[in-house]
């Protein structure tokens, strides 16, 4: 007998028609004998067992606490009980015999579809594949436990919704630590399992691999295990039986391929109720379950470590290779220290060069903090300087401003009192001499009284100068009564219709800002019949306790492109808006026109530089 014989032996299960998978006893390591437990590990195995045995007879019990088919299914299948056949395929563990062929994942599913259902199954074991084929096409076979969905036998049988995955994994002696993917089988000597889904896939896939071929899954594992083989691909239920029932404690999973199988069950197609049943059944078997199965059959068991041939084998190599290593590990110390040592030394080197670097850093640091103090001092000394000529050229503009003022009002009194009084005697005089020459019914009377009419109309004109000179009173009211005024001369001198409107009795207690005001309204006046050709405007104020607004509206045709500056009569608004306390807005007015608006202080004595921030320019909107 040669040592793949020994190996192979194994203990089969007493009772071939049970549906649970029986424990397989394990091998010995090398030999095939069987190695004595101490005497309390299978009475702990036992009293484990029981424990599981009755958990999962109270959650099977739970399980099917109450009927999940309807009465007419119920019925259905109550007739058939213990009738119906299934046929699980001998060739899914192996066709050569090593393992049980009619226990597996896909029997232990059928128990539980048996407890769901509450119902018993037939099993039929089939001797050989021939004969197993031979049944299924005759339908001497009502149920298939797990089938894979074909063209050919979709046309003879009714499949369910897939109910379990086996994956594809490759398998490397421990040997091998890293980890593996399909791309990286070239360079290895690989064999394939005999299920024929993963070889067609292999095979057809990546067709440059050098596949080495292998009687059954058992041999290709074995191989693997001596190093013949550098990687086996097969399902991981398969593999897990075998490297379990073997004790090839020397192999790992280093990767998956790409195929995974996906098992349904299959019935005859002249019952589609037991379709339907079957469905409804495995739709009822809870995650746990499965998780359970999963567990139970995919995994790796393996005799101890310890007692494997191979492993003192390995142990005595390791033994020499580990004392070459010590030897090589002394002498590696060796130079190390010395190494160690030079680093040291260089180390040294490098932190003396970095802490010179760090003085020189530290120096060139002050000296660039000097500088930026020298600097920052220099640049407030320009700040403050100018915000000295900015305050001197305000002073100079209000002075320039009230100097012309004063010129105004100085004008304005010399018209008043010189023209202003001349006229006024010429009128006098030109109405006496009109009222004779009428007398004496004188043909130049008409001419005389033109004369008069005349003369009253430079009257008039003076006074709207000396008013436009000296246009606010000292008087609280004079703002108010000047801007009235000024809308009443602008309709009869512009040829438009010029309103004034005021919320209140207005009062303006600084006579500085109420000219500054009228100046501005006078200005917007002039601009609307002069640029904007309005018919139409409305000038009105509003005074609070402490600010106020002028609002001058007109109906032109508005300002086409705002400004920031604007010309000169702008910029004198704005400044007059300033002195005033407040700022002036301009913006486009619905449908038509403008609207300029200017905010105040309305307080009797203004502080320059009293408007509030950001409100000192003209904004056009």
């Amino acid at each position: 007998m040669n040592w793949k014989e020994k190996v192979s032996q194994i203990v089969a299960p007493s009772d071939p028609a049970e549906f649970g998978r029986r424990p397989i006893r394990r091998a010995g390591p090398a030999t095939g004998g069987s190695r004595r437990s101490p005497p309390s590990l299978p009475l702990l195995g036992t009293l484990l067992g029981l424990l599981a045995l009755t958990s999962c007879q109270q959650q099977d019990s739970q399980s099917v606490a109450h009927d999940i088919l309807t009465p007419d299914e119920r019925a259905w299948l109550d007739a058939r009980q213990g009738q119906l056949v299934i046929a699980p395929d001998p060739r899914w563990h192996d066709a050569a015999g090593e393992l049980d062929a009619y226990a597996g994942m896909e029997m232990d599913f059928v128990h539980l579809l048996a407890n769901k259902l509450g119902t018993r199954f037939i099993t039929y074991r089939a001797p050989t594949a021939e004969e197993f084929e031979r049944a299924v096409s005759e339908q001497r076979v009502d149920i298939l436990p797990a089938a894979r969905i074909t063209p050919d036998r979709a046309r003879d049988w009714l499949f369910t919704r897939p109910y379990m995955n086996v994956p594809v994994v490759l398998l490397v002696n421990t040997t091998r630590k890293t980890s593996l993917t399909v791309n990286e089988l070239h360079k290895l000597r690989l064999a394939v399992g005999k299920k024929y889904a993963v070889r067609d896939f292999v095979m057809s896939t990546y067709a440059n691999l050098t596949i080495v071929p292998a009687k059954s899954d058992l041999d290709a594992l074995l191989d693997l295990s001596l190093g013949q083989l550098d990687v086996v691909v097969m399902d991981l239920e398969t593999a897990s039986r075998y490297i379990e029932a073997k004790g090839l404690a020397n192999i790992r999973v280093a990767g998956h391929v790409g195929p995974t199988y996906e098992f349904s069950m299959a019935c005859r197609t002249d019952m589609p109720i037991l379709q339907r049943l079957l469905d409804k059944g495995l739709e009822h078997i809870s995650e746990r379950e499965k998780r359970r199965i999963y567990d139970k059959w995919l995994r790796f068991g393996a005799i101890p470590f310890y007692l494997s041939r191979v492993f003192w084998s390995w142990m005595a190599a390791g033994m020499a290779a580990g004392m070459a290593i010590l030897a090589a590990i002394l002498a590696w110390n060796r130079t190390l220290r010395r190494q160690v040592a030079q680093a040291t030394r260089e180390l040294h080197q490098e932190l003396a060069e970095r802490k010179r670097a760090e003085v020189a850093l530290s120096r060139a640091h002050d000296e660039l903090e000097k500088r930026v103090a020298e600097r920052t001092r220099e640049l407030a000394e320009a700040n403050r300087s100018l915000e000295r000529e900015i305050g001197d050229r305000r002073q100079a503009e209000r002075e320039v401003l009230e100097i012309s003022s004063e010129e105004r009002k100085r004008i304005g009194r010399d018209l008043h009192d010189s023209l202003g009084q001349e006229l006024a005697g010429i009128s006098c005089l030109a109405e006496v001499t009109s009222r004779r020459l009428k007398t004496a019914s004188s043909p130049e009377s008409g001419d005389a009284a033109k004369i008069v009419k005349l003369i009253e109309e430079a009257i008039l004109h003076s006074k709207i100068i000396v008013r436009g000179l000296m246009p606010v009173e000292i008087a609280e009211e004079g703002l108010t009564y000047a801007l009235r005024r000024l809308a009443e001369e602008s309709s009869h001198l512009l040829r438009m219709e010029c309103c004034f409107e005021t919320e209140g009795r207005a009062l303006v207690y600084n006579n500085d800002v109420a000219t500054n005001l009228y100046r501005i309204a006078q200005e917007s006046i002039a601009n609307a019949a002069r640029h904007g050709n309005a018919t139409r405007v409305l000038v009105r104020l509003s005074v609070g306790d402490e600010t106020g607004t002028l609002t001058i509206q007109d109906n032109g045709k508005g300002m086409t492109a705002p400004r920031k500056t604007g010309g000169m009569g702008m910029r004198i608004m704005r400044y007059r808006a300033e002195m005033c306390g407040g700022a002036l807005r301009i913006e486009p007015a619905l449908p038509t026109g403008t609207v300029i608006e200017c905010s105040f202080i309305n307080r009797a004595a203004i502080t320059a530089g009293e408007a509030p921030e950001g409100r000192g320019d003209v904004s056009a909107v």
